[in-house]
C-alpha cells in the first residue's frame, strides 16, 4: 500500500500569535533585581529547620546545631566557650556566606547571648567590614552580661557591600575566665541579587523562519 503524506501548513492565525510571543520574549526589557531571605533554625518551617547554611569554625569550645529549638535555654545555632579557662583569640563560631556576585543586607534574629565578663565577645559581625550587628563584642558594654530575645525577633541592617556573617564567640583578652555562649533560634538573612533574571527563545519559529510538519 502507497504511504499518504501530506505537508501541513500552520494556521497564519497561530503563526502570528507566535511571532507576537517570540517578538515579546525576545526584545530587549526592564527586569528589576530580586531580593530573597534565607531561613535557618526555627525560621525554616519548610525544609527541616535546616541551619546548614551556617557553617562552624573556630578553634576551642564546642559549636552545633540542634534545631527545632523547643525554646530550649542551650538550643539553636550554638557557639559555647564554658568550663574552662580559655587563652586569648580562643573562639567558636558559624559563618554565612552570600552567594557569589551578592550581597547581605539584613539578619532578622533571635535567640541568648550569655558571657561572664567583657573580655569576652559575643556577637555578630559582616565581613568585610567587620562592624558588629548585634551582640556583646568583648570590651564593651562591660555592665552588660546577657541578651536573650528568644521569640521576639528583631531586624537588623548591616553595612552595603556585606557579603559574610559571622556568629562569634571571642576571648578578646590574654585570657578568659569561662565563660560565654551564643545560641540563635531565629536566622533569617535578606539577600541582594543585583543580576535581572533573563529569557530568551532560539530555533526557527523565534528566528522567523515559516514552520511546516508532516502528518
Amino acid at each position: 500500500m502507497k504511504e499518504l503524506s501530506a505537508t501541513l501548513r500552520t494556521p497564519l492565525w497561530l503563526l502570528s500569535t507566535a511571532w507576537c510571543l517570540a517578538a515579546a520574549l525576545t526584545a530587549p526589557w526592564q527586569a528589576e533585581a530580586r531580593t530573597y531571605t534565607v531561613s535557618s533554625c526555627d525560621s525554616d518551617l519548610y525544609f527541616g529547620h535546616s541551619a546548614s547554611a551556617w557553617v562552624p569554625f573556630g578553634n576551642a569550645g564546642t559549636a552545633y546545631e540542634s534545631c527545632p529549638t523547643g525554646g530550649g535555654t542551650n538550643a539553636g545555632v550554638s557557639n559555647r566557650l564554658t568550663g574552662a579557662t580559655y587563652t586569648g583569640y580562643s573562639h567558636s563560631g558559624h559563618v554565612f556566606s552570600a552567594p557569589q556576585g551578592t550581597t547581605i543586607t539584613q539578619l532578622r534574629w533571635a535567640g541568648r547571648i550569655v558571657r561572664s565578663n567583657c573580655r569576652w565577645g559575643t556577637y555578630f559581625r559582616a565581613l568585610p567590614s567587620q562592624a558588629n550587628v548585634i551582640g556583646l563584642p568583648n570590651g564593651q558594654s562591660c555592665d552588660t552580661t546577657g541578651l536573650d530575645t528568644r521569640g521576639w525577633p528583631m531586624p537588623f541592617t548591616v553595612p552595603a557591600g556585606t557579603t559574610q556573617l559571622q556568629q562569634l564567640v571571642l576571648c578578646g583578652w590574654t585570657e578568659c575566665d569561662p565563660g560565654a555562649a551564643m545560641h540563635s533560634h531565629i536566622l533569617e538573612v535578606t539577600i541582594d541579587d543585583p543580576v535581572p533574571p533573563s529569557i530568551s527563545l532560539s530555533g526557527p519559529l523565534a528566528s522567523g523562519q515559516w514552520v511546516s510538519g508532516k502528518a
